[in-house]
């Protein structure tokens, strides 16, 4: 339970393509793939898959920030949502669960960048199996996973003038 909780950065740190940086991907791309190969059960059942998928980054964002009150770690300057992934993941949240095209139009250009530039050269702080490395990932996967979703499950998809709300 230490190594998943450890309130410290002198555990094992994180390697750039390390085996559980790779088999991350694979997992998150898994997960994506079989959304494709179940898309006819997906699509009669995409208010419930939605939930789910947002229960799921609620979840994510519980973990961060018990580990930041627990651990002693918790700081406004840190805590607060004010990264770009942190929001975007809050609007991801509201997108799944309104069902909401006004909130895709901004969490499709900042959580496809933000997400894939993060899972590509990521910088979790800490090495699987800690929490801070698990929600890191389960963030930044959820929010691509939630865009496209949406493209593919709601046909949403962004437009010229999406670009003006951001």
């Amino acid at each position: 339970m230490n190594a998943f909780w450890k309130a410290t950065y002198d555990s094992k740190t994180f390697n750039l393509y390390s085996k559980s940086h790779i088999t991350t991907l694979i997992i998150i791309g898994a997960i994506i793939l079989g959304m494709f190969l179940m898309r006819e059960y997906i699509q009669n059942n995409r208010k419930k898959v939605g939930f789910g998928i947002g229960i799921m980054l609620i979840v994510q964002q519980f973990f961060m920030y018990s580990w930041y009150i627990t651990s002693g770690n918790f700081t406004w300057q840190e805590s607060l949502p004010l990264y770009i992934c942190r929001v975007t993941t809050i609007l991801c949240i509201i997108m799944l669960l309104k069902e909401s095209y006004g909130f895709f139009e901004v969490a499709y250009f900042w959580g496809m960048s933000g997400s894939v530039v993060a899972l590509i050269t990521p910088d979790p702080g800490f090495e699987f199996p800690h929490v801070m490395f698990i929600q890191f990932f389960m963030g930044h996967g959820g929010m691509l996973i939630s865009v496209l979703f949406m493209m593919y499950f709601y046909k949403f998809e962004p437009k010229l003038s999406s670009l003006k709300k951001l």
